[in-house]
């Protein structure tokens, strides 16, 4: 909980949900890394001594099925009324496939989320570039949040390393999306996890 301090009339919030967490993978399979989560921002009115609740979304598991995890929405609630002032949804999951070379597989990403506020930016889901040899020329991506550093990130690592989250580095935070694993006749590898989302708040009280 959060209480507007004495002589406080206003509040500003900016908020962003957490990142999608990357599918595992195993025999010969790849794909897109987690979306990126959303953003959002709302300046609103209180009184002094009125309670807000705070949730930041938190951080996603490591996943070794195909398909990962979605993101953790991160958002913020009056406890007077329990009316939803402001959120802003996590990132889509990864998924990987076998053979990443055809249809579908050569996808851009996009899109994808929600969020409520006075202003906000949908997340967008990781992206993926297919090759008919997937465990030697596609490449996976996962996707950083709005207005935080990173852009796409090649989310490609092999099964020697254990972990989608490798050469796609962590995912940044807030609401960054993990990496995809990939594999080539390996083991079961796993999928990153997603970085946790943030709220910020700042007000203003006469001098």
């Amino acid at each position: 909980l959060w209480t507007a301090p004495a002589g406080s009339s206003w509040v500003g919030i900016e908020l962003w949900g957490g990142g999608g967490a990357g599918g595992g993978a195993c025999c010969c399979m790849q794909g897109n890394g987690g979306g990126s989560g959303s953003y959002a921002r709302k300046i609103i009115t209180v009184t002094p001594g009125e309670t807000l609740r705070i949730c930041s979304a938190g951080s996603t598991g490591c996943c070794m099925a195909c398909c990962g995890q979605p993101g953790y929405a991160s958002y913020v609630v009056r406890t007077s009324n329990s009316a939803n002032e402001i959120c802003a949804s996590g990132g889509s999951p990864g998924r990987t496939g076998c053979f990443v070379g055809s249809g579908c597989w050569n996808c851009m990403n996009c899109m994808n989320g929600s969020w409520v506020g006075n202003f906000g930016i949908q997340g967008t889901t990781g992206a993926v570039r297919g090759h008919p040899n997937c465990y030697s020329g596609a490449w996976g991506y996962a996707s950083s949040a709005p207005f935080t550093p990173g852009g796409l990130r090649g989310s490609r690592t092999w099964c020697t390393t254990g972990s989608g989250c490798t050469q796609g580095g962590e995912a940044p935070w807030p609401g960054g999306g993990g990496g995809s694993a990939v594999a080539h006749g390996g083991g079961q590898c796993w999928g990153g996890p997603g970085a946790g989302g943030l709220v910020t708040i700042f007000y203003g009280v006469p001098a």
